[in-house]
């Protein structure tokens, strides 16, 4: 079953071929035109990993807008994930509200990875290895200690940092949400890149009305199946 939902988690995140709003709920009934309860949107550009730097570009973002109400869910998707060291690649996601969670540092050792499609879901059963490989699939938010620690440069925000999604709920989704990319060492390797990165939000947009009636909410929705 958890296979099976990963697999379509995969299908949905990262399936699509043009950036920007990629896959959005119908409409809530009763919300302001345009509205909507959750959605999927896409990075316009690769992000190259360089040997001991910035990734290009740094950050990466995404435009988020047209989503009623706060935030529920979040899950961030990584198409074609490649790196001769993986454990180099630390990635920091901050929100149009400022609120920070590292998605991903220190994890897979030192197993080339090659295309590999990652989803990221506070509810996955585990977080990604410290040593690989790390095979394509569902996982934690990943923040292995290290030594030296994570250091991610302006003009990402200064740590400490969030290590779970969890606290960049109960905001607006709607902004410019940026993916910091650091290869924090320098191996004389060629490093890496993402293709593109994927954020799939789910809101709560309040009580729904209808010719004055309260009609509940039916904002909830998922990216799996069964």
């Amino acid at each position: 079953m958890r296979a099976n939902r990963w697999a379509g988690a995969m299908m949905m995140i990262l399936g699509a071929a043009v950036p920007g709003a990629l896959r959005a709920a119908a409409p809530v009934p009763g919300a302001p035109a345009g509205e909507l309860a959750s959605g999927t949107f896409r990075s316009a550009t690769a992000v190259v990993i360089l040997d001991g730097t910035m990734g290009v570009p740094y950050p990466s973002t995404v435009e988020v807008s047209g989503l009623a109400g706060v935030l529920t869910g979040i899950l961030v998707g990584f198409a074609d994930f490649e790196h001769v060291s993986p454990r180099d690649t630390d990635a920091l996601l901050v929100s149009p509200s400022g609120a920070t969670a590292i998605v991903l540092s220190d994890a897979c050792g030192l197993a080339d990875m090659i295309n590999v499609n990652l989803v990221f879901d506070d509810g996955a059963a585990a977080p990604l290895p410290a040593s690989g490989p790390c095979p394509a699939g569902g996982y934690q938010p990943t923040d292995w200690t290290s030594t030296p620690p994570d250091a991610f440069p302006p003009p990402a925000p200064a740590g400490p940092w969030g290590t779970t999604f969890a606290g960049l709920l109960g905001a607006s989704p709607n902004g410019t949400w940026s993916l910091y990319v650091f290869d924090d060492v320098t191996a004389g390797d060629p490093a890496g890149r993402i293709e593109w990165w994927t954020l799939t939000l789910t809101t709560d947009p309040g009580p729904l009305f209808l010719d004055g009636f309260e009609t509940g909410n039916v904002a909830r929705w998922s990216a799996a199946v069964p």
